[in-house]
């Protein structure tokens, strides 16, 4: 009895002393999100002296020293979260949104001199709230366009913490009738929408220049579940369309 004792002792001594190495899911996110920025300004700094050049263990570095981990930690980490591939898809899920809204606030900081120009073309004044108009309710959009220039679709949204979709995000694209079921679609960056329970005014941007185009289409409010058997508790409003040229 003592020695069993023993050997269920040391597996659990063993077992704590490898996942001290396992950083939480909530702090390896920022960790990602810098590792891939990290990776870009090594591929975008204009230096033709290759001995000038920024080496990306360097740049790895900065990240873990920010973040107050080692280059072991984070391997192990990887290395743990690879074997669980639905959480990996979790974590990733999350580090992409974060990259493409900061991409997205970068091109609205570039576009902003524009906003005088923008001309509301489209408006819905109606605010749908959720659950209680549709469990999975997507919010659609549907508005014949043809004038070739920059269009722009806003929305405010607000996504509750026990909101249960996966990847909500805002999914619409340029469409004609080429005959096929789903018709010629060509898409505008798709943008993340955060569980965070704030009212925020999510955009996104696509310059039409196919003659072909007669309708934006898409959904203010899409996901990515796979069943039906979730609830999506959200209110969205003011969605509104803009045009300049």
């Amino acid at each position: 009895m003592l020695l069993s004792t023993s050997i269920v002792l040391l597996m659990f001594s063993c077992s704590i002393g490898k996942r001290k190495f396992i950083i939480p899911e909530k702090k390896l996110i920022p960790v990602l999100v810098d590792i891939h920025l990290a990776d870009g300004i090594g591929i975008v700094v204009p230096y033709s002296d290759v001995s000038k050049r920024i080496d990306s263990a360097t740049l790895y570095n900065a990240v873990f020293t920010k973040h107050h981990i080692t280059r072991a930690m984070f391997d192990s980490s990887m290395a743990y979260y690879t074997k669980k591939p639905e959480k990996l898809q979790a974590i990733y899920t999350e580090v992409n949104a974060i990259l493409n809204k900061k991409s997205s606030d970068l091109e609205t900081d570039k576009e902003e001199p524009e906003v005088e120009k923008k001309i509301l073309v489209w408006q819905d004044n109606k605010a749908y709230v959720l659950p209680q108009m549709g469990n999975i309710n997507k919010v659609e959009i549907s508005l014949p366009v043809s004038k070739p220039g920059f269009y722009t679709i806003s929305a405010k949204i607000r996504l509750f913490d026990d909101d249960q979709t996966v990847a909500p995000r805002i999914t619409c694209y340029f469409w004609y009738d080429n005959g096929s079921p789903k018709g010629f679609r060509e898409y505008f960056r798709s943008s993340p929408v955060k569980k965070d329970e704030k009212t925020v005014t999510y955009t996104v941007t696509h310059k039409l220049s196919n003659p072909k185009i007669t309708h934006i289409k898409g959904f203010i409010l899409d996901h990515s579940n796979l069943d039906t058997l979730f609830t999506k508790h959200a209110i969205v409003s003011d969605i509104k369309v803009y045009f300049r040229e």
